[in-house]
């Protein structure tokens, strides 16, 4: 049986508006959807990732996105390392 792939929800959509968010596919474009969750997206948006991305795949991104400013890049390291520390 072919595991289907997780759809971004409608109320997401409006991060991708410069793509066909129905293409894409977040086994294969992991890095860009979580870059711009991390950038725009709210905390549903965050919650909802979360559940589809390991720990390691945050940290590869956080360290070697290409989208992400240095000062995003940041915020959201020291969030995470927070959260491992508990």
């Amino acid at each position: 049986m072919k595991k289907s792939k997780p759809i971004i929800p409608d109320d997401f959509r409006i991060y991708f508006r410069d793509c066909d968010p129905g293409t894409l596919d977040l086994n294969i474009h992991k890095r860009f959807i979580a870059e711009r969750i991390l950038v725009y997206g709210d905390r549903r948006a965050l919650r909802w990732l979360r559940r589809y991305l390991s720990p390691n795949d945050w940290k590869r991104i956080l360290v070697s996105g290409k989208n992400l400013d240095a000062k995003t890049r940041n915020y959201w390291l020291r969030r995470f390392e927070r959260t491992d520390q508990t």
